[in-house]
Formats: structure tokens, C-alpha cells, sequence
């Protein structure tokens, strides 16, 4: 009778072993989609300031544009 309970002592440490271990991957798991989530949300905020810094360099250039047209223009004979 002691043996069966010691066999099933080692059974019950077998089941709580793997369940621990099945805890321990699961969270590896959550851990690594909580890193993939970070990592993508970085991506993002860095290709938003980039396309910022875009838009804004194109602003730039078109307001640039115009003022040089203004400029060139003879705004006196414009309407004549």
C-alpha cells in the first residue's frame, strides 16, 4: 500500500511538473506577443513621423514654388 501511494505521489508531481511547464510557455508565448505588439506600434510611430517630415518637406517646397512665382510675376500687369 505504501508503494501506491508513493507511485501516486510521483504522479501527482508528474502532472503538477507539466503543468508548470505548460504555465511557463504560455506566458513565454504572451511575452513574446506583448514584444511583437511593442516592437509593431514603434514601427508605426517612426513611419508617422516619417511621413510627417514628408508632408512636410512637400509643403515646403510647394510654398516655395509659389513664392517664387510671386515673385517672377509682374503683379502690375497682371489684370491689364
Amino acid at each position: 500500500m505504501a508503494q501506491g501511494k508513493l507511485k501516486g505521489q510521483a504522479g501527482d508531481e508528474i502532472v503538477q511538473n507539466k503543468y508548470a511547464d505548460l504555465q511557463s510557455t504560455l506566458l513565454g508565448v504572451q511575452f513574446g506577443q506583448a514584444t511583437g505588439a511593442n516592437q509593431s506600434l514603434q514601427q508605426t510611430k517612426a513611419n508617422m513621423l516619417s511621413a510627417r517630415q514628408s508632408a512636410t518637406a512637400g509643403n515646403r517646397s510647394s510654398m516655395q514654388a509659389l513664392t517664387n512665382t510671386l515673385l517672377d510675376t509682374d503683379l502690375d500687369n497682371l489684370f491689364t
